[in-house]
């Protein structure tokens, strides 16, 4: 084991440039001849918390997400929890956000699982303010952007 990492975890890690792969150009083609896509982002810098809020603030709408139906690997939980990084605001490379009308959902799920890509509903949007919500608890809280990329907490 390296620095206390099983070997097995850090080349299933490395993998990851591959597999699943940092491109999305595949899923964005597979979404559109799918279905009307509202909004396409690949939250790049900042991950998916900064990539959720210009999402927000380019369509001038709330959303609505729910973090913990956000899917995280178990090798990006594991090293984030290690270095003291937020796994939702490292570089997001090879995520797609999309934005859909809701009666188009389950045509744009059989339609990725056809192309083996995987899918997650995580939020919702709706008429408002350009902002994101999210449960704290019980209570709704503002989701604000991060200042800078959280990965770069390592290099401090």
């Amino acid at each position: 084991m390296k620095k206390g990492y099983a070997p097995s975890l850090l080349q299933k890690a490395r993998n990851y440039i591959f597999r699943p792969g940092l491109e999305v150009l595949h899923a964005a083609r597979v979404a559109c001849d799918a279905v009307p896509v509202h909004s396409m982002h690949d939250p790049t810098e900042g991950g998916l918390i900064n990539g959720i809020v210009e999402v927000a603030g380019a369509s001038r709408k709330e959303i609505e997400v729910d973090l913990e139906r956000v899917p995280i690997y178990k090798e990006s939980r594991i090293l984030c929890e290690a270095y003291g990084l937020n796994p939702l605001g490292v570089i997001a490379s090879g995520a797609l956000l999309l934005t859909i009308s809701p009666s188009d959902l389950s045509v744009l799920q059989k339609a990725l699982e056809r192309a083996s890509l995987p899918v997650q509903v995580i939020g919702r949007v709706k008429r408002g303010p350009a902002r994101v919500l999210t449960m704290e608890g019980k209570r709704r809280k503002e989701l604000k952007p991060l200042p800078r990329d959280e990965i770069l907490k390592i290099f401090e």
